[in-house]
C-alpha cells in the first residue's frame, strides 16, 4: 500500500473551497509562523514535509478545525449493474 500526504492534499482542497490563494494563506497564517508561500505550495504538492506546529498554523488560518486535515479523502465507488 503506497502512503501518500493527505494533509497537503486536504489543505489545497479546503483553501480552494474557501476561494483563497496560497498568497492569501500565506497573509493568514499567525505572525510566528516561519511559512513562506513556497512551503505552502511545496506542502500541497506533497513535495515538503510538514511539522505538526505548522499543521496548526495552516487550521488556524484556514479557520479549520486541525482534525480536518487529515481526513482521509473519499474514494469514487463504481457503480454496477445487476
Amino acid at each position: 500500500m503506497a502512503l501518500k500526504n493527505i494533509t497537503g492534499w486536504n489543505i489545497r482542497q479546503i483553501r480552494i473551497e474557501k476561494g483563497m490563494t496560497i498568497g492569501e494563506l500565506y497573509s493568514a497564517l499567525p505572525l510566528s509562523s516561519p511559512l513562506s508561500s513556497e512551503d505552502i505550495a511545496q506542502i500541497e504538492l506533497g513535495a515538503r514535509k510538514v511539522y505538526d506546529h505548522e499543521l496548526l498554523a495552516i487550521s488556524q488560518a484556514l479557520k479549520v478545525p486541525i482534525a480536518s486535515l487529515f481526513l482521509t479523502p473519499h474514494k469514487k465507488v463504481k457503480k454496477t449493474r445487476i
